[in-house]
């Protein structure tokens, strides 16, 4: 079967259009690249966060108040744990934490837990041991950025309020709190019993008093929400799930890539105007050439379809080389993001983002050479043998 004129005239002057136009298709690369890498992130971050939910919030519920729970509180906990309930009790509060005989302080996230701590999920230790040393003991376990922050070592001291203690090890794995963290930064934890020593829940303290309790296999962590939520409300103590806490980073994460697909929407409008441009100077170069072909017999319907093959070619291949640059990105997330996210991101494949980001790239770069493709429908055969 012969090959359409159009077809070929579209093939023959690829070269000279790619040229013109390749490097504004680049900017619609981009665009659709940022809008596939932060739709597949978003979703890939929801993924992980539903399937490590109970790891982030250290159980299947957590209890949490301003003041030291009541008699009754405290009743509810034991009776789940004497139903083989794992229930692990701390108090989270932000201090300033100073090396002695140093000028160095930071403001940090202090937990004091017991031995029960977490609820849920497996602590990465560093020594081995450190961490089932830490209740009862005059020890300090912290976060690795806490150690470098501060300049110190195994070994070294930290005075802790009124407390002076001693650098046993770095944790890392444990139930995070984004909303003491964004405040005060990274944690460290000492043990229950020595709270009281360092003055820091005197009156006037800001400490969040919690319980996390680890549910046995079978038991619906919503049950027994609904069961104690009123009656725990009249104390003042709010009780979440770890699907609710999942939710909430599900929602977060959904509205920071909303807000940041607004910079990749932007440059893929920008864009598509830079190719609408250059599609405009690209084609007042081709006027003589077309001029001639009319000359020759060639009819407008047949040059306007070869431009426009040629302006889906382009925008096609812009989206598509936008497809790739956006999954090297999502794939690449896992590794830079490995120090900032507390859970491990799984990237997986979304057939949807890579379709509608190919499919919205190829439309604004054809949506956009549109009209300046009517300039072939009005070219003439005179155009040959005079000059505009």
């Amino acid at each position: 079967m012969r090959t359409p004129f159009s077809v070929r005239l579209a093939l023959m002057e690829g070269r000279s259009g790619i040229r013109r136009v390749g490097w504004f298709l680049a900017a619609v690369a981009l665009g659709v690249g940022s809008l596939v890498a932060l739709y597949s992130f978003q979703r890939d971050a929801e993924a992980s966060v539903r399937r490590e939910a109970r790891v982030l919030l250290g159980g299947d519920l957590r209890l949490q108040g301003s003041s030291p729970f009541d008699e009754r509180a405290v009743e509810v906990l034991d009776s789940l744990a004497a139903q083989g309930a794992i229930v692990a009790r701390g108090t989270s509060l932000a201090s300033v934490v100073s090396v002695p005989g140093a000028d160095r302080a930071r403001l940090l996230q202090v937990n004091a837990v017991d031995e029960y701590f977490p609820a849920a999920g497996e602590v990465e230790e560093e020594p081995e041991g450190v961490w089932a040393r830490l209740p009862g003991g005059s020890g300090v376990v912290a976060d690795p950025q806490v150690l470098q922050q501060l300049g110190v070592s195994l070994g070294d001291s930290l005075r802790v309020g009124a407390l002076k203690l001693v650098v046993t090890g770095s944790a890392t794995g444990l139930p995070v709190d984004f909303g003491i963290e964004w405040v005060a930064g990274p944690p460290l934890y000492i043990s229950l019993d020595n709270l009281s020593e360092t003055g820091l829940t005197e009156f006037g303290s800001l400490a969040q008093y919690r319980a996390w309790v680890g549910l046995p296999d079978g038991e619906e962590a919503r049950q027994v929400r609904n069961r104690y939520r009123e009656e725990f409300q009249r104390f003042g103590i709010s009780i979440e799930t770890a699907q609710e806490e999942a939710e909430g980073f599900a929602s977060g994460f959904e509205n920071l890539s909303r807000f940041l697909g607004l910079v990749g929407l932007l440059a893929l409008l920008l864009g598509g105007i830079g190719v609408g441009s250059a599609v405009n100077v690209y084609l007042r170069e081709r006027l003589p050439s077309m001029a001639i072909l009319r000359c020759i017999g060639a009819r407008r319907a047949t040059l306007l379809r070869a431009y426009l093959l040629q302006a889906v070619a382009l925008g096609a291949l812009g989206a598509g080389v936008g497809v790739v640059l956006g999954l090297c990105i999502q794939f690449s997330l896992p590794i830079l993001l490995r120090e900032v996210l507390p859970f491990e991101l799984s990237p997986t494949w979304h057939p949807e983002a890579i379709v509608a980001g190919w499919l919205l790239g190829a439309w604004v770069a054809v949506l956009f050479s549109l009209f300046p493709l009517l300039r072939v429908h009005g070219v003439s055969p005179l155009g040959a043998l005079r000059a505009e």
